[in-house]
């Protein structure tokens, strides 16, 4: 995390430093906004969960479209246009309290206008950095990135329920909508200038047929194919488990809000850590071997979690809080970067919305069932079960083609198969084809 060549790298630093700011934005925004619906404007307990389900909601919908559009135009200006919406859709907020004429469902709105923006965003984000950095050094970035948003899931809902503590969920508002400006601003001062690649063409007609690239592109390639798949169950697995921890806390074990916030705190940290040792860990056990031993190590702390006795609930809590949390980090760190590291530039967009909108949709589904399994076989066995589920996970990588990458590949070895699946979406354009870069 502290060493690395793209300390050196400016154009890097100014991005970097923009997405930070973005995170610390994003973490604010998810304690301000319900904050805001509940004691400003009265809301319901299912309205503040309508809220958090427009953060996940544009994912399922829009990933797809977030990366065909990443694919058609240039990156660097959508994430200013991302960053500068934000802006403005928050700071319609305190402009309407102070008018006096804030409403429940303006709040909705700009929640829906910001979990869409956030979504372009990320993925143009994702899809830019190899082509910045290149692909030699996106381990490095993504662990840069990682250990920066791990750093604001720690300390951006601090920092926001301090602000909300001290100054209210206004100006909690205000200071949300200051941290997009800010990264806007440093993203403009990025000096490089990509050129922009359309894989179809722009004539009418070809949208549908670059919608299905990211799809295609996935399943004809089994690297991609399994590292979705993994991806997907272990989302399921890691979500329907979380939704019990709370319960199993508070209910079963009895631990105080103290104890609880003392154990998440341990997951930040787990994080951090996971981030700052993710590619040393890849450089001593090969890049396969890390994979599986932190997908084992997710679902190990889960099962853990479960058996443990009771009156151990809060040492053990810490424990596996951290180890989750440091093998997770590790773990999307080396997927993020194998996935650009396998996608040919000009797909790297439409395959990256096309898995966070899988991805995020199995979150969810995991979080319902979570929820159903866990009051009909109780807790601590659907924890035991979502661990057991991962667990499987890492048996299935161990045995599938991704078993035998040894280390992140590099330019010439761009995925072929990708390629392939593309190439009939890009046949009825040969003669307009272009180079990547």
């Amino acid at each position: 995390m502290l060493t690395g060549q793209l300390w050196t790298h400016p154009d890097f630093k100014r991005l970097w430093f923009g997405q930070s700011l973005s995170s610390f934005g994003d973490r604010i925004s998810r304690i301000a906004l319900p904050t805001l619906a509940l004691l400003t404007l009265d809301a319901t307990t299912f309205q503040v969960g309508l809220l958090a389900a427009f953060g996940v909601l544009p994912y399922l919908l829009f990933g797809p479209f977030a990366g065909l559009l990443a694919d058609r135009v240039a990156r660097r200006p959508l994430l200013v246009v991302a960053d500068l919406g934000r802006l403005l859709s928050l700071l319609s907020l305190p402009l309407a309290h102070v008018a006096g004429h804030l409403t429940l469902t303006h709040l909705m709105i700009v929640a829906a206008v910001n979990g869409v923006l956030t979504v372009f965003f990320d993925v143009a984000y994702q899809s830019y950095i190899p082509h910045l950095v290149g692909r030699e050094h996106i381990v490095e970035a993504n662990g840069k990135m990682s250990f920066t948003r791990s750093a604001a899931d720690v300390g951006g809902a601090a920092l926001g329920g301090g602000i909300l503590q001290a100054l209210g969920a206004v100006v909690a508002v205000v200071v949300d909508a200051v941290t997009f400006l800010i990264s806007a601003v440093s993203v403009l001062l990025v000096r490089d200038r990509e050129d922009v690649r359309t894989a179809s063409g722009q004539k009418p007609g070809a949208v549908l047929d670059d919608l299905k690239v990211g799809f295609t592109t996935i399943g004809g390639d089994a690297r991609l194919r399994t590292l979705m798949s993994a991806t997907g169950v272990l989302n399921l697995g890691g979500a329907a488990a979380s939704a019990l921890v709370l319960v199993y806390a508070y209910q079963i074990a009895g631990l105080s809000p103290l104890q609880v916030g003392i154990a998440f705190g341990c997951g930040g940290l787990g994080l951090l850590v996971g981030a700052s040792t993710a590619a040393k860990l890849a450089e001593k056990l090969s890049l396969s071997t890390a994979l599986i031993v932190t997908i084992a190590a997710s679902g190990a702390s889960s099962i853990v979690l479960a058996a443990a006795p009771v009156s151990a609930a809060f040492v053990v809590l810490m424990f596996c809080q951290f180890v989750a949390g440091m093998a997770n980090s590790t773990y999307n760190i080396h997927v993020l970067s194998l996935v650009a590291g396998i996608t040919p530039f000009e797909l790297l967009g439409r395959v990256g919305g096309t898995a966070m909108s899988v991805v995020h949709g199995s979150g969810a589904l995991g979080a319902a069932l979570g929820g159903t399994i866990g009051a009909a076989l109780g807790v601590r066995a659907t924890i035991g079960a979502a661990g057991g589920l991962i667990i499987a996970v890492a048996v299935l990588v161990a045995l599938s083609p991704v078993r035998s990458i040894r280390s992140h590949p590099g330019d010439e070895e761009a995925a072929p198969a990708a390629e392939a699946a593309a190439e009939p979406v890009q046949a009825a354009d040969e003669s307009e084809k272009q180079p990547v870069r």
